[in-house]
């Protein structure tokens, strides 16, 4: 008789959890924000670009957060391309603002840029750029805008962060631009962009009555004008280097009017449009008084022309 013997086997799957005690929730993040001094600025648009630096003082409680700014202007946007402007009535002045870093701050809500910030409600100085480009001929006056300044969470979608005890999470800056009159003027030899081929004198060469000279007088002004001309020796060439001083009476007219220098500096009103490039006036001189006979020699008067903004 045979015995079949066999083993019966099982399969044996231990299931093993750990159960661990919740996480301490954080503190809920909480910080403010204190301004500074507020920008006030001087523009002459024939400088070139202004950079004002303000600061602001931003704190935080814990690291729960990552902060950052959101800075938006209550004048708005301008025209062609501007991000913010400071206005005085109708007219419009352009500027930006960055980070010490260069980055703008884009005017619209929800546009932050990162901030750094200790813990334990220590304030940290922040620094902020307002920059003017050059070039702009506005009106002369008083620009204001105000900037809404907002400390954010970018965990959060930007999201405000709760003030802490006694402090604020919003603060409004207000911004004042001051644009003064300004004129400014060159002699030239060939009209052009304002500052370009200036020169020092009008030779005549060998003196003959009814030769004329031509020049530029290039001006510019953030406003209308008053250009005044006087002359050295009461309009006329005068021998140097004698005691009896031969005269060459000249006549000069500037911009189409006659100015009778022998009578004393001469003024005319001029109003041009306020651009970067300027305008050219054309100067002419003519030499009037006889010039048969005359002692050899050099001849010469010194002409100062003066512009006084209105």
């Amino acid at each position: 008789m045979n015995v079949v013997k066999g083993w019966a086997t099982a399969a044996v799957l231990v299931l093993v959890g750990i159960a661990t005690a919740p996480a301490p929730a954080q503190a809920a993040c909480k910080g403010g924000l204190t301004a500074g001094a507020a920008p006030v600025v001087s523009y002459d648009p024939f400088e070139g670009e202004v950079v004002v630096t303000a600061t602001l003082d931003a704190s935080r409680n814990n690291t729960s957060c990552t902060p950052g700014l959101v800075i938006t202007s209550a004048a708005g946007s301008g025209g062609g391309g501007a991000d913010r402007v400071a206005r005085q009535g109708s007219a419009t002045l352009a500027y930006s603002i960055t980070d010490i870093t260069g980055q703008v701050y884009r005017n619209q809500q929800g546009a932050a840029l990162p901030i750094v910030l200790p813990t334990q409600s220590q304030p940290a100085t922040q620094t902020i750029r307002l920059r003017i480009a050059g070039g702009q001929m506005a009106q002369v006056g008083t620009y204001t805008d105000t900037l809404q300044i907002v400390l954010v969470d970018l965990e959060r979608a930007g999201e405000m962060i709760t003030p802490d005890h006694g402090m604020v999470n919003t603060i409004a800056v207000p911004v004042t631009i001051t644009v003064s009159s300004k004129a400014q003027v060159n002699i030239a030899g060939s009209s052009g962009a304002f500052g370009t081929f200036a020169i020092a004198a009008l030779d005549f060469g060998e003196l003959q009555r009814g030769t004329i000279r031509n020049a530029f007088v290039q001006v510019r002004a953030t406003s209308g004008m008053r250009i005044t001309v006087a002359s050295a020796n009461s309009g006329a060439l005068v021998r140097l280097g004698t005691s009896y001083q031969s005269r060459v009476p000249y006549a000069l007219r500037l911009d189409g009017t006659d100015l009778p220098l022998a009578a004393g500096a001469q003024s005319l009103h001029v109003d041009q449009p306020a651009t970067v490039q300027g305008s050219n006036l054309p100067l002419a001189v003519e030499l009037a008084g006889a010039t048969d006979g005359l002692p050899a020699g050099t001849y010469q008067d010194v002409i100062t022309v003066d512009v006084v903004p209105d």
